[in-house]
């Protein structure tokens, strides 16, 4: 059309093939293309086409001559008139074409002739191509499910995994399935085992963003890639998706009856892996890690936050003791395997551990962590982990205490104080530290057996780890920080 008139310059707005009008009839595009002499830090990304009499040309596909400043706003009143070319098919608006500086003179109604028939082809060819658009992507998606197909999913994760190489960009992969769904074929009828797949896929849908991408690689088991998402953003995905799919009313269910569980892995880009097989092999390692998981294996799920804590901390004599002789939840605790073991710690000890593991969080600054260390002394003179994470952008670090601590007002940026009512008085026989970064995990519970010492255990199970972070959120309803 810039040729065909004679404009120099050019911008197209189009609306999103999904969109709707406003509750109002006004119609909303987006910038999508610019040609010519224009300056496009002079035009708005979306462009709002209120009612009256432009939007009613707009319905019509009646080009006009307005001022640019009259439909876009923030340019100067004697701007020379442009000529606006509505693209509408069926009295449906799709795409707003601006002209203007026509080369020598002003634009003239044989100008608006010739983009008039113009735009009746560009409307009808635009909207048979996104017609043609959307078969396409139903050919790509699984026939069962909302997700993609295999093959669509690997041909876009390797065009994920270019861009974040030549970028420097992070994404993430994400592999979930439902664990035993053999045995659950065996035993529940083929209808319940397919509802049960099909939750899953809707609960992860109500989770995912629009350009996260999920595809259906068995009946049981997906995969998912999350653009520009860190590893403390895909742990969060994970934790997300698993609440919503337990959560579901058919899942809560089935699982009176039959405990169901999920296993989820993620992977993040080039820390875990460079390439997809790289990035699968992680996921699938993490998804081992975590049926292994203390978590699992002492059936933590459903306890809350200290109801886990005495089970992992023990009983005073299991500690005094010969561990053959300790409760059967204690030896599977002291488990070297899984880097977890019991100790006696002195408050000195406790204070050098959280002083030590706060300074590991910071040494690679470029790397979110998150700390909660909860108990302890909270007076005037700030603890040895505010000096630590002082000026720490990428690590937020929470202490916890009762209200009725002598605290000090907070100073820290990067750390915050938060008091919570402890009237079972947990909180002041207890100390608990919980470190969650993207490639550190630990946990730290002890408590008081004397003045001087404490019973505790600690671990870095990864998942252990993430649970304990969440149940104390949900226990004190704190704001969830992953």
């Amino acid at each position: 059309m810039l040729q065909a008139t004679g404009a120099q310059g050019g911008m197209l707005w189009l609306s999103s093939p999904e969109d709707r009008p406003e509750p109002d009839g006004s119609e909303r595009m987006n910038l999508t293309g610019y040609r010519g002499l224009v300056n496009i830090e002079d035009f708005p990304a979306s462009l709002h086409i209120g009612t009256g009499y432009f939007l009613d040309s707009m319905k019509a596909g009646r080009p006009f001559f307005a001022g640019p400043e009259a439909m876009l706003g923030g340019l100067e009143q004697d701007s020379k008139q442009a000529l606006f070319v509505p693209l509408s098919v069926d009295g449906i608006p799709i795409g707003l074409l601006m002209l203007q500086d026509k080369l020598r003179q002003d634009f003239s109604d044989r100008d608006l002739n010739i983009a008039r028939t113009m735009a009746q082809f560009s409307g009808i060819a635009l909207k048979n191509a996104r017609r043609f658009q959307a078969l396409e992507r139903l050919g790509l998606r699984d026939q069962e499910s909302t997700a993609y197909n295999l093959t669509y999913f690997i041909d876009y994760a390797g065009k994920e995994i270019f861009k974040a190489r030549r970028y420097g960009r992070d994404f993430s992969l994400v592999t979930v399935l439902i664990d035993r769904f053999e045995f659950l074929r065996e035993h529940f009828k083929t209808e319940v085992c397919t509802k049960m797949a099909k939750k899953l896929s809707e609960s992860i849908s109500r989770v995912v963003r629009d350009s996260d991408i999920l595809a259906r690689v068995s009946d049981h088991e997906y995969y998912l890639l999350l653009p520009e998402t860190d590893a403390l953003g895909a742990r969060m995905f994970v934790r997300r998706s698993r609440a919503a799919f337990m959560a579901d009313s058919f899942i809560s269910e089935m699982s009176r009856d039959y405990p169901v569980s999920i296993s989820m892995g993620a992977a993040t880009f080039p820390m875990d892996g460079r390439d997809f097989d790289q990035l699968l092999a992680s996921c699938r390692e993490e998804m081992s890690q975590v049926r292994n998981s203390l978590v699992r294996r002492l059936r933590l799920e459903h306890n809350d936050l200290w109801e886990a804590i005495r089970i992992l901390v023990g009983r005073p004599n299991d500690h005094l003791g010969v561990l053959e002789m300790a409760s059967e939840t204690f030896r599977i605790a002291e488990d070297n395997q899984s880097g977890s073991a019991h100790g006696i710690f002195s408050k000195a000890m406790i204070d050098a551990i959280e002083e030590e593991i706060c300074r590991q969080t910071v040494d690679a600054p470029e790397r979110r962590a998150i700390v909660y260390a909860v108990g302890g002394a909270m007076g005037d003179e700030p603890r040895p982990i505010e000096k630590v994470l002082e000026g720490a952008s990428k690590v937020r670090a929470f202490l916890v205490n009762s209200r009725d601590s002598d605290s000090r007002t907070n100073q820290f940026s990067s750390v915050t104080r938060l008091m919570v009512d402890d009237g079972n008085g947990l909180i002041h026989h207890h100390r608990l530290l919980l470190v969650l970064g993207e490639r550190l995990s630990y946990a730290l519970m002890a408590q008081k057996a004397d003045e001087s010492s404490f019973f505790g255990f600690h671990s870095n199970d990864r998942y252990l780890v993430e649970s304990l972070i969440a149940k104390l959120q949900d226990y004190y309803n704190f704001q969830r920080q992953y």
